[in-house]
């Protein structure tokens, strides 16, 4: 069966990823966004950046999008098979990851938040390999500077600031020495920029640019019946995974525990963000990082292999739904 090539480390299972990708994605291939139409927006100075870059190439928009959308599917599977955190290497995290960010097809628009995932995810690896140390202050301090990196794409994404925090306490390597090095590395970014723009003349912008990123409400996604019963469908399957996973953590080894609570801070934070004026859907490819761990541990420890295909087949199937009816 499908699942059954999906949930293992074959050499051929590792075509699934982008396969699914190029199938669930070709509808929004049809229309591309392009970013110059939106060049009039206030943009962090990253993304900034790439909107010149890609020029309004719709080509080129849609390869960077799926080539960044494959980097984070890869990334995740790369922790859940790095760090053991299911009962054998699979492929899976990472197909269940692009059916959770291809629902909504202007989520598969080339987005700052893509940009984002990436340096996310090298946040949290660097927060893994800080775990024991007896100074993991450069460790920490790497990984708010990656984090912080990635919200000069993204600059909302600095609210999740206290996600790198509550990961450090899980992780243990929360102190005043390290809280500190990963304040600086939160900043030191935002300090190189400044001095840019000081030299060219031009903080105000600069300033204008964070308070319209940081402060702005966005526009919300207009929902369908359908979105809706969508949304529902998914929510309660991370959920009832979450629930899972908290069920059966005295089962795990003490780290894989801490890792699992990072990854579960991770899908709460972010669903608590979408409850507010300043995120939408935008939201779903951070989302669905911990989102696609928890779901492919919770099939994996279901007994039965029909309720496995079951559970697979209906995240495809609503998913296909989704692309059509929205």
């Amino acid at each position: 069966m499908l699942l059954k090539k999906a949930h293992s480390n074959e050499i051929t299972a590792y075509l699934f990823v982008p396969l699914f990708l190029a199938g669930f994605w070709i509808i929004s291939l049809r229309e591309v966004y392009i970013p110059d139409e939106y060049a009039g927006t206030v943009s962090m100075p990253l993304w900034g950046m790439v909107l010149k870059v890609i020029k309004g190439n719709k080509f080129v928009a849609s390869a960077l999008v799926m080539v960044l959308a494959l980097l984070s599917a890869m990334g995740i599977n790369r922790f859940v098979n790095h760090y053991k955190l299911l009962s054998k290497p699979s492929i899976l995290p990472g197909i269940i990851y692009i059916i959770l960010v291809s629902g909504f097809t202007e989520v598969q628009q080339i987005q700052p938040v893509w940009f984002f995932v990436p340096l996310l995810m090298l946040s949290i690896e660097k927060l893994f390999n800080a775990h024991s140390l007896h100074r993991p202050m450069a460790y920490c301090f790497d990984a708010s500077f990656w984090f912080s990196v990635g919200t000069l794409f993204f600059g909302k994404g600095l609210y999740l600031y206290v996600f790198i925090l509550i990961a450090m306490y899980i992780l243990r390597v929360f102190n005043t020495k390290s809280v500190i090095a990963s304040v600086i590395g939160l900043i030191l970014p935002y300090i190189l920029v400044f001095g840019y723009y000081l030299m060219i003349d031009k903080t105000d912008v600069l300033w204008n640019i964070l308070f319209e990123n940081l402060v702005s409400p966005v526009a919300f996604f207009s929902h369908s019946a359908y979105s809706r019963v969508y949304l529902m469908t998914m929510v309660f399957i991370v959920m009832l995974s979450l629930i899972i996973v908290a069920r059966q953590m005295p089962t795990f080894k003490i780290l894989t525990r801490k890792h699992y609570r990072v990854f579960n801070w991770l899908v709460v934070l972010s669903i608590m963000a979408v409850m507010t004026p300043f995120f939408s859907i935008e939201m779903i490819p951070v989302i669905s990082v911990g989102a696609a761990i928890v779901i492919a541990h919770f099939i994996d420890t279901l007994r039965r292999n029909i309720f496995k295909e079951l559970l697979f087949a209906v995240l495809i199937i609503i998913t296909v739904l989704a692309q059509i009816y929205m």
